[in-house]
């Protein structure tokens, strides 16, 4: 997990592969109209949360404290708490 939290901060955005391949390029339908919004400033984050249905868990990459809360509320569980 650590490496995939990396890659984020390497490549500055949170589009998952940004430029698109050529190869597949006709194949995404992408808009780039917002696309800076998608990006990550030259300063990293303190603090990215990054929900996924992945296993939870909280890193500390580089100074940033990643954050996965992987799906907050299951059936018989009141969620989960990070303390920072």
């Amino acid at each position: 997990m650590g490496v995939l939290c990396q890659h984020l901060l390497d490549q500055r955005s949170f589009y998952p592969l940004f430029p698109v391949p050529l190869d597949v390029s006709g194949d995404v339908n992408l808009d780039l109209t917002h696309f800076e919004l998608l990006s990550i400033p030259e300063t990293a984050p303190d603090v990215m949360i990054l929900p996924s249905r992945l296993k939870e868990f909280s890193k500390v990459i580089n100074g940033t404290v990643f954050v996965n809360p992987s799906t907050t509320s299951k059936f018989n569980s009141l969620g989960m708490v990070a303390k920072l």
